[in-house]
């Protein structure tokens, strides 16, 4: 065996030792003897130490350290000492068991430099014994036996940066338009109320979709373009938009019926402004950028809002979170817990 066999699996640690000797360099990995090379050399390249010596099969071989990583080259002495780098990277076992068709596997790998080559293999358990490498399609089909177990082998060619491989079998996942002309650049924040999903950016009219539809309907009652919307105590709440500090809900059980009177002004000349809408337990959280508000109560004629005794705002509507009985938040000086 040669060091250009090497395969560095993830999630794996690996000794590698080089014993020098007068006449001969010893490799040894994880404290067994891997191969020997003959010849010892040193050289600088890139700013890179690199080992290399002449080896018995006729070829130079060599490794040096880059980006923390071995890269082994062999240089063959037909082709002038051209280097060719050689270097594979096999994956973990993937259970493909619950493929429908274990022969629809592909790899999909994403660079940034280089060429590689895919490969894979399969077993009928996780421990193997595994069938031999097969390469892959150039449109990356995997063509080993459909068996349940799965390996890939992304061999490098000269110098390759991998950034991402993905398997998958049964068909490639597809997106379905379901809504376009929409306004650009908008953030949306989705509810499931029932049966439905309530879609809501702050600009286009309230949405609603049931999973079947062709497309999203706008939701009933005429309510406001809300930035914010919330499930709580059996009503679809929302705020922000052209008046952002005014807090509307819908009837019980009903998105689509938005009663006049049902609102709540937090608020309004405070100089602030909504940064999102979170259910906690029996409250309801109305954070603005500079400070905290809670509504509570569970009926129409008992609903107040109350203020928490913090000077410090909520950045955002991804940046809240309810951990364990605490609820953690992004305000202006770093990360808070109450």
């Amino acid at each position: 065996r040669v060091i250009s066999d090497l395969e560095i699996t993830t999630d794996t640690d690996y000794l590698l030792r080089v014993v020098h000797t007068p006449s001969v360099t010893q490799v040894f990995l994880n404290d067994e003897l891997y191969g020997e090379v003959h010849d010892i050399n040193y050289v600088v390249t890139y700013g890179n130490p690199m080992y290399f010596a002449r080896g018995v099969t006729g070829y130079i071989w060599g490794f040096r350290v880059i980006r923390n990583e071995f890269e082994f080259i062999r240089a063959d002495l037909a082709q002038n000492l051209n280097i060719i780098c050689t270097g594979a990277w096999v994956s973990p076992v993937v259970d493909a068991s619950n493929a429908k068709d274990l022969s629809t596997g592909y790899a999909s790998v994403f660079m940034e430099f280089g060429s590689y080559l895919v490969q894979s293999r399969s077993a009928d358990s996780e421990n193997g014994p595994w069938s031999d490498w097969v390469p892959a399609s150039d449109a990356g089909k995997l063509l080993h036996e459909p068996k349940p177990y799965v390996q890939l082998r992304i061999v490098g060619i000269n110098e390759t940066v991998i950034t991402s491989v993905t398997m998958y079998f049964d068909g490639m996942p597809t997106a379905t338009l379901l809504k376009d002309g929409l306004t650009p650049n908008a953030m949306y924040c989705f509810r499931t109320f029932g049966d439905r999903v309530i879609i809501a950016n702050g600009y286009d009219p309230l949405m609603a979709w049931d999973g079947e539809s062709e497309a999203p309907v706008l939701v009933g009652g005429d309510p406001p373009s809300f930035q914010f919307i919330e499930v709580h105590q059996n009503r679809l709440w929302g705020w922000g938009g052209l008046m952002p500090s005014r807090l509307r809900y819908s009837d019980l059980l009903d998105a689509d019926s938005w009663p006049a009177l049902n609102f709540i002004d937090v608020s309004p000349d405070d100089g602030d402004h909504p940064t999102g809408l979170k259910t906690y337990g029996a409250y309801l959280l109305l954070p603005k950028s500079k400070r905290i508000a809670v509504l509570i109560g569970d009926q129409t004629s008992n609903y107040a809002v109350t203020w928490l005794e913090s000077s410090f705002g909520i950045q955002g509507m991804n940046a809240i979170s309810s951990t364990d009985k605490y609820l953690s938040y992004v305000a202006q000086d770093g990360i808070r817990f109450t």
